[in-house]
């Protein structure tokens, strides 16, 4: 599985470089991997992330337990508060400019 992250525009790159260690850190954490990372002419960043098949199993074990598949539990991870699924076309952005599509 993978998932793509959009940095926002950072024309400095110090900032740029800590957005991408911090985006990095926290997918490590959700068992993703970086695959490949991209810095446009708008100065913003395009980072790829791949999820290690046994990351993936894991997640599929535990999601058997509580009688979902891996798909609707992270489809469930990723609602937001309110509800509304987040991977409806938007850009979502946290405090410090980072997007998820």
């Amino acid at each position: 599985m993978y998932r793509t992250v959009v940095i926002q525009y950072t024309p400095k790159a110090k900032q740029m470089a800590r957005r991408i260690e911090k985006a990095a850190n926290r997918m490590e954490q959700e068992g993703f991997s970086l695959v490949s990372c991209a810095v446009t002419p708008s100065a913003k960043g395009i980072l790829v992330f791949r999820r290690a098949p046994d990351a993936l199993a894991a997640k599929e074990e535990e999601a058997a337990g509580e009688g979902l598949d891996a798909e609707e539990k992270e489809e469930d991870e990723n609602e937001s508060e309110d509800g509304e699924d987040e991977e409806d076309g938007e850009d979502e952005e946290d405090e410090d400019g980072e997007g998820w599509e």
